[in-house]
């Protein structure tokens, strides 16, 4: 089963490939779709938007 904190953890390190292939594999294991939505991308995409608001966070794309 996939960890949902590393789904947050690789959204908040932009690894785009790796967040999209655990989602991927989180959906197809049955996981909650609103679960994986909530405490993987949300959570991750909440905490960039916090550091970069203070400054701690910047990131070329």
């Amino acid at each position: 089963m996939v960890d949902l904190t590393k789904i947050r953890d690789g959204v908040i390190g932009g690894e785009v490939d790796e967040v999209g292939e655990m989602v991927k594999k989180a959906v197809e294991e049955g996981q909650d779709v609103k679960k994986v939505l909530k405490e993987g991308l949300i959570s991750g995409m909440g905490i960039v938007g916090d550091k970069y608001e203070r400054g701690d966070f910047f990131r070329r794309w």
